[in-house]
């Protein structure tokens, strides 16, 4: 979109780039120099100028305009671009949807489904040096990072005896000790698997050699048995930057094993979460 005046027109606009790219080199201040890389420097009347294509002057004196430079377009200002019961997170150049509540996982198609929860724990050795931008959940290297250790996980447990019931697993975090990786796996509901089966299950599908225990291109701190470690996911206690509690006011959290209920707490009444207070009269004397 452009505003003019007589003499110069500032224009803003969108650069999409296929899914199917890698995002380590879409990021602003790359892009930014990639594009004033291509300004053609010149001198008109004494004057410094640089023009795009022989035809658009963006800036004189060798001084970028905005126009010039590339920012990220926050696509979680809309708030139709989850669907209900989601919440958005921005990226650099992109966005994800998560489903608010820890009883459930989103979909391909995006929709939230009604789960089992687990979560695992694993340790990967062969990163290198500890990246202080995967302790921000909407930096690229975090979002990077988090859809391809998905990728290994989804894969592994496609290959396993609980492939019908398996879902979908999804980063919840990563911490300092070579990179230390939460997630959560989850299953149909129906299922009824265990935090021992579930465990049992990908122990198979690590890769374990004389150089160490691998899990897809990830090198695990342990063996085949203690590489991946699983517990039950409190859903009562959830990771916030991921999942909501959702109980609502009045109402107590019960955790259970891989799913939660919740209760209205003493003096509420109704249904979670939506719990109302119960009116007390005080009592009449006659």
């Amino acid at each position: 979109r452009g505003t003019g005046t007589n003499s110069a027109t500032m224009v803003s606009l969108y650069i999409y780039f296929l899914p199917t790219l890698t995002q380590v080199d879409i990021n602003n201040d790359n892009l930014g120099r990639k594009f004033r890389a291509e300004l053609v420097s010149s001198t008109e009347g004494g004057i410094q100028k640089l023009t795009l294509r022989n035809r658009y002057v963006l800036a004189r004196n060798s001084q970028p305009t905005p126009a010039a430079n590339v920012a990220d377009v926050n696509e979680c200002s809309s708030s139709t671009r989850c669907g209900s019961g989601q919440r958005c997170v921005n990226y650099p150049g992109t966005y994800r949807c998560y489903c608010n509540s820890p009883a459930q996982m989103i979909t391909e198609s995006g929709q939230c489904i009604n789960v089992i929860t687990f979560q695992g724990i694993l340790i990967i050795t062969n990163l290198g040096t500890f990246d202080p931008n995967l302790l921000i959940i909407n930096s690229i290297p975090w979002l990077q990072l988090a859809l391809s250790l998905e990728s290994v996980i989804n894969a592994a447990y496609g290959r396993s005896n609980l492939a019908s019931n398996y879902r979908r697993s999804q980063v919840t975090g990563f911490t300092e000790g070579s990179v230390r990786a939460t997630y959560v796996a989850t299953f149909d509901p129906a299922s009824n698997e265990t935090v021992s089966n579930v465990q049992a299950a990908i122990q198979p599908q690590l890769n374990a050699t004389i150089n160490g225990t691998f899990l897809g291109q990830y090198q695990l701190s342990g063996t085949r048995q203690t590489a991946v470690l699983y517990q039950d996911y409190d859903e009562c206690n959830p990771a916030s930057n991921i999942h909501v509690q959702d109980c609502g006011t009045g109402a107590t959290c019960t955790n259970e094993i891989g799913t939660y209920s919740c209760q209205c707490a003493t003096g509420y009444t109704g249904t979670p979460p939506s719990c109302t207070a119960v009116t007390v009269y005080p009592p009449l004397y006659f």
